[in-house]
């Protein structure tokens, strides 16, 4: 049986690599994603709060960035 080290929250075999996602690409992502949502809102309050989160997501890529 292989031997398993936890990384995070992945489990990976002895001398395996895995990919990380760096965080300016995951905020961006969640930027993205969030901005996506907020124009398919169902309610204005809803696109609200979908367009707070895309701006804070954004703002934390930004600030990594900078």
């Amino acid at each position: 049986m292989k031997s398993l080290e936890r990384l995070g929250n992945r489990f990976t075999s002895a001398g395996e690599r895995v990919a990380v996602e760096s965080n300016v690409r995951y905020y961006a992502r969640r930027a993205a994603y969030e901005a996506n949502a907020a124009a398919k809102a169902v309610t204005p309050e809803a696109a609200m709060r979908r367009r707070a989160l895309a701006d804070m997501f954004a703002r934390k890529a930004q600030e990594l960035c900078a």
